[in-house]
């Protein structure tokens, strides 16, 4: 069974607390200045949750603001969930700088090799990014409306987005093609790359890659390639005794020096 995860308890207590526990949320969220007051009116707790990450307040293995929330607005089950996934999390941490570790000790493992940057195409406006989109929405359409900012969306594109499309991944789909077709050759695969890694998505940025261009082969290359490998042969001696020469194709005067000092 999976594990579950940050996200998975957001929607949970999002789908779970009554008018007056979000009430309550979004007061000591803005007591403690942790978001704008303006923001916090349309936000539901999953949202908030997501922004908070955003801003840095919820890193991987610390849940505590969520465990205090949790508490203040007396949901103890909640803060318990939140404890033991953030332990999970700390663990998980923990297994990884092992790893790590011991990959630096072998430095042509194939481990630290996979990790190594790979190189993209120099020209990225010959990149068709809404080939890429199906990616960003499998690993990022939760966090959408942060990646929507981060790609120069307003909280009102964002908020017209989030009324007109049901669900998170159809929201993350209509913001992505506005984005393209608003900035054209602008929208490039690095700046989808940027903004992903700027909400902490890297793991996402990571899997968009170039796709490996076929190498075009120069003129000399072409014009070379009829010859190649075509066998030249001197013509008969006619019984004069001498060795017949067979030769690779060559030019006509290193052709001309080797009969001069045959014959």
């Amino acid at each position: 069974m999976a594990e579950t995860s940050r996200y998975d308890l957001f929607l949970e207590i999002s789908q779970n607390l009554n008018k007056t526990e979000c009430r309550d949320l979004r007061t000591y969220v803005g007591s403690k200045r942790l978001l704008p007051g303006r923001d916090l009116q349309d936000m539901d707790p999953q949202q908030i949750f997501v922004k908070l990450e955003h801003k840095g307040k919820l890193k991987t293995g610390d849940l505590s603001l969520v465990v205090d929330l949790m508490i203040k607005i007396e949901r103890d089950d909640f803060a318990r969930e939140a404890k033991r996934i953030a332990a999970q999390e700390e663990k998980a941490l923990k297994l990884k700088s092992k790893s790590d570790s011991s990959d630096e000790e072998l430095p042509d493992s194939p481990a630290k090799r996979s990790r190594l940057p790979r190189q993209s195409a120099k020209d990225e406006s010959t990149v068709d990014v809404s080939s890429y989109f199906g990616k960003v929405i499998k690993g990022a359409s939760h966090n959408w409306d942060g990646l929507a900012e981060k790609l120069g969306f307003t909280p009102n594109e964002i908020k017209n987005i989030k009324t007109d499309y049901p669900d998170q991944d159809r929201r993350c789909r209509e913001m992505l093609n506005r984005w393209r077709n608003k900035h054209g050759r602008k929208a490039t695969l690095q700046v989808l790359k940027d903004a992903l890694i700027n909400i902490d998505e890297e793991r996402t940025a990571d899997e968009l890659e170039d796709p490996p261009k076929p190498r075009l082969q120069t003129r000399k290359e072409k014009e070379a390639e009829p010859e190649a490998g075509r066998d030249l042969e001197a013509p008969d001696d006619e019984g004069d005794g001498k060795i017949g020469v067979k030769v690779k194709a060559c030019d006509e005067d290193l052709w001309e020096k080797i009969m001069n000092e045959v014959c």
